[in-house]
């Protein structure tokens, strides 16, 4: 019995150009078997005994193909009922039946690439909304030969509204994915499954050329570039390339996102991030993280830990406010705001170093506390340490601490603590061995030491910003070798 499709002929693409030919090829085995299955599942000239038969015979093809053997048994059962002329009885039933005779395929192209295990539910998506759409296409052919694929009482047009549910939920699943070829090909699926929905709800049943050529384009662009952040960051993260600069966007977008919670108004809620870093230690992707500090944390092995304790700082600020800590909290909270965020930093950048991530971290910390000083005052909050105040005299009380005449010389001790600590920081970023991680560390330090004499001149006017000469002088850092 002759394949009723090949590769070429399929909706959608099976092996493209996008993989490695070692994988195109293994692709095209398990395709080749799974189609077999599917058409002696659906073959009209055969018994239900026969049919089960000759798929168990099938069965064993797949111990030639790599990979072959984890998603066979969801996908022969699928199959199984096919052959039994099992029809589903309403939508839930329908995805059900997808699942098994279609997720199976994405689990095997991730297994295959190596991917991790929490692009799995976006690429399970992709592939059930791909069998509705088939579905769809073929449900005149397939009732005209017997065959009822999808629930009677149910339109079409409902059963593409379930399609394009999924196809959003399978939207994130480029951002996901570690292995650039697979990327590609996961974005070019996506794009001709879109339009190829859209062509259906206008009455015609392929995708056409356009698709095609759309899908074609889709998977040799580059990922969509996060916009970069308007802050002293911002050149650092631009300084960088490729998936370094992505990475680094990522985890700066998740501190920023926190940060917003802290600051808010109203308190956020920082229970859906909890789980989702929780969700995310177990291999599972899902909101409020955004796809690409998920795909960061795998690529560059971020640690767990300190994704936790920035989220931990946060939840300090979240609690009764911080009001002239002793010297201990003090310490933990910029280990937690600033020292872990530069541990990740320094992973993102390949060159881990403990204490100039702690050094430097805590060095900047300290600018940012001088900066915000009337900010945090209005809102209860004091992070100057109980043991500096002490010193001038100083009460703990945030309104009253500012407005005392020794605030400006308790600041400037503070201020030189954090200008030791730079020519520190500054001496270890310039042995690193690596000129691509040091050019971004540079430009982030030197942001803050162009930032602090600004601050100190005009304590403690909020939202101190650097002047435009600075920032030329930044610029021309960032093109020195």
């Amino acid at each position: 019995m002759g394949a009723s499709k090949t590769p070429r002929n399929e909706d959608f693409p099976v092996a493209s150009l996008f993989l490695a030919p070692h994988v195109r090829q293994d692709v095209s085995d398990f395709y080749k078997i799974a189609r077999a299955g599917d058409d002696v599942a659906d073959a009209s000239d055969l018994s239900a005994d026969e049919k089960i038969r000759q798929l168990d015979d099938l069965r064993a093809g797949f111990r030639a193909v790599p990979g072959g053997i984890g998603p066979l048994s969801d996908l022969w059962a699928g199959f199984e009922r096919d052959a039994q002329g099992w029809t589903p009885p309403d939508m839930a039933a329908l995805v059900d039946q997808c699942r098994l005779t279609a997720a199976p395929v994405a689990r095997y192209l991730l297994d295959r690439h190596g991917e991790r295990s929490f692009a799995y539910p976006a690429g399970e998506a992709l592939a059930i909304a791909l069998q509705l759409l088939n579905h769809i296409s073929d449900r005149s052919a397939d009732e005209a030969a017997g065959r009822r694929r999808l629930p009677a009482r149910i339109s079409s047009a409902e059963v593409l509204g379930e399609a394009l549910i999924w196809l959003e939920q399978a939207r994130p699943l480029p951002r996901l994915l570690l292995t650039s070829r697979l990327r590609r090909q996961a974005a070019m699926t996506w794009t001709v499954a879109r339009i190829h929905a859209a062509r259906l709800a206008a009455g015609r049943k392929r995708p056409g050329l356009g698709a095609w050529l759309s899908g074609l384009w889709a998977g040799l662009r580059p990922l969509e570039r996060m916009p970069l952040p308007r802050s002293s960051f911002a050149l650092a993260i631009a300084s960088l390339k490729g998936e370094q600069r992505r990475g680094l966007q990522a985890l700066y977008g998740y501190c920023r996102a926190l940060d917003d919670l802290a600051d808010g108004e109203a308190s956020g809620d920082l229970m859906p991030t909890v789980r989702a870093l929780t969700a995310l230690e177990f291999g599972v992707w899902q909101e409020p993280l955004s796809a690409d500090l998920a795909w960061a944390s795998a690529r560059f092995n971020l640690s767990m830990a300190d994704l936790r304790a920035v989220l931990d700082g946060v939840a300090m600020d979240e609690g009764a406010p911080i009001q002239a800590p002793d010297e201990a909290t003090f310490a933990l909270y910029c280990d937690r705001v600033a020292g872990a965020v530069g541990r990740l930093t320094l992973a993102i950048l390949g060159t881990p170093h403990p204490r100039l991530a702690s050094t430097l971290g805590r060095a900047l910390q300290r600018v940012n506390i001088l900066r915000d000083l009337a900010e945090d005052a209005d809102r209860d909050r004091l992070y100057l340490p109980d043991s500096l105040l002490a010193r001038h005299d100083i009460p703990p009380i945030p309104a009253e601490a500012l407005a005392h005449p020794a605030m400006a010389a308790a600041a400037q001790e503070f201020a030189d603590e954090a200008e030791q600590e730079m020519i520190l920081a500054d001496a270890w970023i310039a042995a690193l061995p690596d000129p691509t991680a040091r050019r971004p560390l540079r430009l982030m330090l030197a942001a803050y030491r162009l930032l602090l004499p600004e601050i100190m001149a005009q304590l403690p006017t909020p939202g101190v910003k650097l002047r435009r000469r600075d920032k030329l002088k930044l610029l021309m850092l960032a093109h020195t070798p």
